[in-house]
Order: C-alpha cells, then structure tokens, then sequence
C-alpha cells in the first residue's frame, strides 16, 4: 500500500511502483481533482482501476465516474465490508473471501453505502 498526498507524489508513485487499484479522494489538494488522476492513470500502459471515494456521493457523481473510465464510486465515511469488497473486485480477486474481524458488519456498520458497477453488488 502506497500513500500519496497530492496530484504530484501519486505520479510519481504510479509510475514507480507496481500499484494494483487506486483509491482516490474526489478533491485533491492544489485544485486538481479525481479526473486528473484518471488522466495520469489513462496516460500509463498498465491498467489501474481508480475507485473515487467521496462524502458527496450520489448517482450523478457515480455515473460521472464511471462514463469517464473510473471504476467505482465509495461514499465516505467508509463502510469497510464496502471498501474491501469493491478493491477486491477491482483487483480481480472474489469478492466472498475471508473478512478481518474489523471488516465484519458487527465491528464496522457504519451506515455507509456504496455505488457500484458490478452486478449483484
């Protein structure tokens, strides 16, 4: 797991680094945006999913990201059940593995819901 803090050290990571899925904030610092990071994402060879996670999450946010070549929309805070289940889709991996304790609901409810592109999600 790789941390960025903007638009610059992310570049800098994707390209460095064997990066399986990106998770994103909607707005990153210095005015630049999830869309600038798919631009970054959709300019390298290899593909990495980008999963956008916003607090202002809702069906015109989520069709916005994935008309644009993103895939997946989180609404924050977070739901960890959601969270791990949709990075595991994006990396390829099924979805019913095994869950840590902390991602069970009786831990981690936290109301949270998520948009998703995949059937049966």
């Amino acid at each position: 797991m790789r941390f960025a803090g903007n638009l610059e050290e992310a570049q800098a990571v994707l390209r460095g680094c064997a990066i399986a899925v990106v998770l994103s904030e909607g707005c990153l610092p210095g005015g630049h945006t999830w869309k600038d990071l798919l631009a970054e994402l959709q300019s390298i060879p290899v593909d990495r999913p980008l999963i956008v996670a916003d607090r202002m999450a809702d069906d015109r946010l989520w069709a916005e990201v994935l008309n644009l070549g993103g895939y997946d929309l989180l609404m924050k805070p977070f739901n960890a059940r959601e969270v791990l289940r949709t990075v595991r889709l994006a990396c390829g991996w099924p979805p019913d593995l095994q869950e840590p304790a902390a991602a069970r609901p009786e831990a981690s409810e936290s109301g949270a819901q998520a948009y998703s592109n995949h059937a049966g999600t």
